[in-house]
């Protein structure tokens, strides 16, 4: 059974999803109700925790097979927990999906992580050291 996953950070980009499972998936833009991203200590990439006052706009991947999934959770680690969510499109649909939170006690910035600002800044040094 394929499922969603709803994506915030590096997997936002189709060529890092491509490079950590090895196929495109059909997208759309989502929004996560109820979580905060913030940029990892230290790192390029975010993570999320719950918020019940702010939202989370990403990435809904459609179609992630079992064996994909198992591949993202070596490729997210130990410091994000694959949780069960609802995601919203544009239109409001909600969408049932996978994604991962941050687990770890600590080591969130407060510091808003912006795609464009990884694109530009973060992405060359992140592909080298985790692709």
């Amino acid at each position: 059974m394929p499922f969603n996953l709803f994506t915030y950070g590096s997997l936002m980009l189709p060529e890092v999803l491509v490079k950590v499972c090895g196929a495109a998936h059909e997208s759309v833009a989502a929004e996560l109700i109820g979580w905060s991203r913030y940029r990892v200590a230290g790192e390029a990439y975010p993570g999320i925790i719950a918020n019940p006052k702010s939202s989370v706009s990403g990435i809904l991947w459609f179609g992630i097979t079992s064996a994909e999934l198992n591949l993202l959770d070596k490729f997210e680690g130990e410091q994000y927990q694959r949780i069960s969510v609802t995601v919203y499109n544009r239109i409001n649909k909600p969408y049932p999906a996978q994604t991962y939170a941050w687990c770890k006690q600590g080591g969130l910035t407060r510091q808003v992580w912006d795609l464009e600002q990884f694109r530009a800044e973060g992405i060359k040094a992140f592909s080298e050291k985790f692709l």
